[in-house]
């Protein structure tokens, strides 16, 4: 339900960004999770209002996502576009973070806490969204917002505030000024741009392969993993406690693999860093499938300690190798790709695509190996 209504959210989120802001596609979406976390830690035991929650986060989530790189980009300088762009991914990283440690905490900590062991994590979702929103309080709208809604002092004084060069801030202003009297010229609505996307030639090929990166990083496995890593260890460990704890410590060294990408999408480019992190995470997940299926079983159901290290240790190096590549740059690519008068509209197409992949993979091959499937 979540996902699916991530999929509407990404859908108005071009709408949104196009008539009131980057800005706003971001408040609106973080002040809807606030509210549907509220929804979903109170509602219960009625099923129906922390489903409604779950949805209403969803839709929040799908408003912000496609904003944020949007947003980097046309306000980020051109040379630093790459390496904050990395920051987008290291911050999805921050979040896996503290989101496991409160979990682990809470876990070890259940029978004091009785129903607020899940409540408190879910509760404490409303943290980040909170920060979100006290920030774009400081944070200007972009230039070209400001320019394409004929609001040119507003963007001569952002372009102040973020360029270091004063004498290419007017050589930039009316590069960004001819850009949008083009683009004018060929789309002046939102529904045109959309269409845009399929019509022309040049845009439609852009489309398909920026579709097909997106989609792509959820066949990777990773969003899988994260949903059925406690399935996939207990295979090997026996402990909740312990299991909970490994997951801990990969959302602590995500953070540090994430790092990486800040560096390496601009020394190694998009292109190879992408070829590089496929050709790692094949190997790893290969070599895990391999050692969990193929050792035996002890007794209590567990495998040595030997293969819970191997497990581990694989499931750590395949986020090495997605998280600056398939988790980092393939964000940057597709906010990169477009042209400016369609880049709103295309990167909520092209997210639409791995949200909608992320559906069918959590699901359908999940239920491909319990009983009687």
């Amino acid at each position: 339900m979540g996902v699916c209504s991530i999929v509407a959210g990404v859908f108005f989120s071009a709408l949104l960004s196009d008539r009131f802001g980057r800005k706003w596609s971001m408040r609106v979406g973080a002040i809807l999770i606030i509210i549907s976390t509220f929804v979903s830690t109170f509602t219960p035991p009625a099923i129906g209002g922390f489903i409604a929650g779950r949805a209403i986060t969803g839709f929040g989530h799908g408003l912000m996502m496609p904003a944020g790189p949007v947003y980097i980009n046309e306000l980020a300088p051109a040379n630093l576009r790459g390496t904050i762009m990395s920051f987008w991914q290291l911050f999805f990283a921050v979040g896996s973070f503290v989101a496991y440690w409160i979990n682990y905490g809470c876990s070890k900590n259940a029978e004091s806490l009785g129903e607020w062991e899940w409540r408190v994590v879910m509760l404490l979702q409303c943290f980040f969204p909170m920060i979100i929103i006290s920030g774009l309080f400081f944070c200007p709208e972009t230039p070209r917002w400001y320019v394409q809604n004929d609001r040119f002092e507003e963007a001569y004084q952002v372009l102040l505030q973020t360029r270091d060069d004063p004498n290419l801030i007017a050589q930039e202003m009316e590069d960004i000024r001819q850009a949008i009297a083009f683009e004018r010229k060929q789309t002046n609505s939102t529904w045109a741009r959309y269409k845009l996307l399929w019509t022309d030639e040049s845009v439609r090929k852009r489309m398909l392969l920026a579709a097909g990166i997106n989609i792509g990083q959820q066949l990777s496995g990773n969003n899988s993993l994260a949903t059925y890593s406690t399935i996939i260890y207990k295979k090997v460990f026996t402990s909740n406690s312990q299991i909970q704890l490994i997951n801990a410590l990969g959302g602590t060294l995500n953070i540090l693999f994430t790092l990486n990408a800040t560096w390496m999408t601009d020394f190694l480019g998009r292109r190879p860093l992408l070829l590089i992190g496929v050709a790692g995470m094949a190997v790893c997940m290969f070599a895990a499938a391999a050692v969990v299926t193929e050792t035996p079983t002890l007794d209590n159901g567990s495998r040595s300690s030997s293969v819970g290290i191997a497990t581990v240790f694989l499931m750590f190096l395949f986020a090495l190798f997605f998280k600056p590549s398939w988790g980092a740059t393939v964000w940057i690519w597709t906010s990169e790709v477009f042209s400016m008068n369609i880049r709103a509209q295309a990167v909520a197409m092209t997210t639409q695509c791995q949200s909608i992949a992320s559906i069918i993979l959590r699901k359908y091959p999940f239920s491909l190996s319990l009983p009687n499937n």
